[in-house]
């Protein structure tokens, strides 16, 4: 399967990121930069993960769905 346009426009600036941090390593923006793609890039890994298992699977009842969303929430992560 292809990959999907996020996860290359994730790729791509986290190349041009790194690249930055090569060429000036003190240079905390770019960093920081670094830090940001790489947690969209791995947002995008998981939500393209959960799109092609959601797409296999049965229908979820209230329950199960919560009980999956919770999963999510207690990672850290930020339900908003």
């Amino acid at each position: 399967m292809p990959p999907d346009h996020d996860l290359v426009a994730c790729r791509t600036a986290i190349a041009r990121a790194a690249r930055a941090v090569r060429k000036r390593p003190d240079d905390m923006a770019a960093l920081e930069k670094l830090g940001r793609v790489r947690q969209d890039y791995a947002e995008a890994q998981l939500a393209e993960h959960i799109q092609q298992v959601v797409a296999k699977a049965p229908p979820l009842s209230d329950e199960q769905r919560g009980r999956l969303a919770a999963l999510l929430t207690a990672s850290g992560g930020d339900a908003t």
